[in-house]
This record gives C-alpha cells, structure tokens and sequence, in this order.
C-alpha cells in the first residue's frame, strides 16, 4: 500500500478499516489542538499556532497568507479567514 491512500480506494476490508482509524486519530488530534486554543485551523488540513504568526498579508480572490515569525508563509484559506482573523483581533 502506498504511504498515502484515500481510504475509499482501498478494497481489502482489514485495510480499509486500518486507513479509517487513521483517518478517525487524526481527527480526534485536530479536534483537541482546537478546543486547547492554542492553534487555529487556516485549511481543511493545516494548523497553526497563533503565537507564531508575525502577520497577515492579503492575496488574490479573498485568501490570506500567515507569515509566521519564522519567515515561512502559510496559505489561509478563504473558508477559514474569518476565523483566523477573529483569532488574532481577540
């Protein structure tokens, strides 16, 4: 099986079940760093600790950039930038 699989393109039930397992902890962990307060979610997969962002540049159609203190850019997502923003403000 390949390092990343969706988990609706595997046949075999055992491994079918093993990929939604996985599937379900990762879940599970995305939901605890959100209830912590200590990262907000900027895309359907990406986190960030909000400590560590140094600023929010706009880009085209909507979406955001976290620059983080680090210099690295993090793309927010326009689903997320309400969010985001309201993180930062409060």
């Amino acid at each position: 099986m390949p390092a990343y699989a969706d988990h609706r393109s595997i046949s075999r039930p055992r491994e079918r079940a093993y990929a939604l397992a996985a599937v379900a902890l990762v879940q599970a962990a995305l939901g605890f760093a959100l209830l912590t307060g200590l990262r907000v979610q900027v895309s359907r997969s990406g986190l960030i600790n909000i400590d560590a962002i140094a600023e929010l540049q706009e880009m085209f159609k909507g979406d955001l950039v976290a620059i983080m203190k680090g210099g690295q850019e993090v793309p927010v997502s326009r689903r997320f930038r309400t969010q985001v923003m309201d993180r930062l403000a409060g």
